[in-house]
């Protein structure tokens, strides 16, 4: 038995589903129904139609805390995949970084939604962010140069001070709005664990989340999923997830890298004496790492993938598809994932074909009309017709 199939035959940790979504005033979504969701998700579409903002709405109702806002907020900073996590959540200087913030509202021309409202079929669950409806003067004032606002720089702060302090409120379910004190939390980041269960904001439903961006995943945020995974003695499944593409993999490491100042993973190859940086391993290795991070931590609650295909040959993505069915259903992991590519559609209808995923998967393809975004969701078997037809389906 592999070291993959024995981390995977002692896991049997439940899956909380989230089985459909309806997504009301996020970032591009003015109204998006996703009426059926399974155990695996794709999602497909052309650019600026939503897929990587649909994976962001998925971890804000799944986290539905001060943590989750900001996380989403702040993930698309310049450079923010190259910095250090409480670099990127660096407290903002009032009147020029509460953009991020701002574009978790949607907005049509110049009128923003000052309210977000993600439900998955139950009143219970259901989670609502709003803005106080300074929301929009203070885009405005913060629009103006100072020669033409005719504003000091004092009164500019007003209004960001009081959206940071309470003017974004956070409800789950039935319970009524209540203020979040994002200026608090930016000053306490990384968030504790225990200050969000002290203040109640982490609700029973709530799953853990991995996020894996398009970019990857930066040194930092690897390093500490690598360190979590080996306390849960989870690092062999991320190990023999290497073995996909480089069978000769024997063990992996961080060492200590004297021109970077910081650990970075190294490989231990069969037949080589000493370690090899993955980096010069390239890209498809790199990728299928932190694939293997974010699965062996999301036991029992979401994994985000976006891109799936990024650096992986389409030989093996079918053969990844596999494996990532069978263990997202013995790790009771929910996946959502995107993708650009056409091969790595036929690859995930061919894996599907095995039914290793005890629950259903879903593909849906994002499409612009006009203003809005809408979701169609293709049949198994219309699917794999479009396919064998060789009409257009990313």
């Amino acid at each position: 038995m592999s070291s993959l199939e024995s981390a995977l035959g002692r896991a049997r940790l439940p899956l909380a589903m989230i089985p459909s979504l309806h997504i009301s005033g996020f970032k591009l979504f003015r109204e998006l129904d996703l009426p059926r969701l399974g155990g695996l998700n794709l999602f497909v579409g052309k650019n600026n139609t939503g897929k990587t903002c649909l994976l962001e709405a998925v971890e804000l109702y799944a986290s539905s805390s001060p943590l989750g806002i900001l996380s989403v907020a702040y993930r698309r900073e310049p450079d923010g995949s190259k910095r250090r996590r409480e670099e990127r959540y660096k407290r903002p200087e009032f009147g020029y970084t509460l953009q991020p913030l701002f574009n978790l509202f949607h907005r049509e021309l110049s009128q923003v939604y000052p309210r977000v409202r993600l439900s998955a079929g139950h009143p219970d669950t259901d989670l609502e962010i709003l803005c106080d409806p300074l929301l929009p003067m203070t885009r405005e004032l913060e629009s103006l140069p100072p020669e033409n606002g005719k504003l000091e720089l004092a009164h500019r702060r007003i209004y960001p001070q009081h959206l940071l302090g309470e003017g974004f409120l956070l409800a789950r379910g039935k319970e009524s709005p209540r203020p979040i004190s994002l200026h608090h939390y930016l000053q306490e980041l990384p968030i504790p664990k225990e200050l969000l269960e002290q203040e109640g904001w982490l609700h029973q439903d709530a799953a853990p989340v991995a996020f894996l961006p398009a970019c990857g995943s930066s040194n930092y945020d690897a390093k500490r999923l690598w360190d979590e995974a080996t306390k849960a003695d989870r690092h062999e499944l991320v190990i023999e997830w290497l073995r996909f593409i480089e069978p000769r993999v024997r063990d992996l490491r961080y060492i200590s890298d004297s021109d970077s100042e910081s650990d970075l993973p190294n490989l231990k190859i069969n037949g080589d004496r000493g370690w090899t940086p993955l980096a010069y391993m390239g890209d498809g290795l790199t990728h299928l790492f932190h694939i293997g991070l974010a699965m062996a931590n999301a036991s029992g609650g979401i994994l985000l993938i976006d891109e799936f295909e990024n650096g992986l040959h389409w030989e093996v993505q079918e053969q990844l598809w596999k494996a990532l069915f069978e263990a997202a259903t013995k790790f009771g992991v929910q996946v959502f994932a995107t993708t650009h590519s056409n091969d790595c559609i036929q690859a995930f209808v061919e894996a599907r074909k095995d039914r290793l995923i005890s629950s259903e998967s879903y593909v849906y393809r994002l499409e612009r009309k006009g203003e809005n975004i809408h979701a169609h969701e293709f049949s198994p078997q219309g699917l794999e017709a479009a396919i064998r037809q060789g009409i257009e389906v990313r």
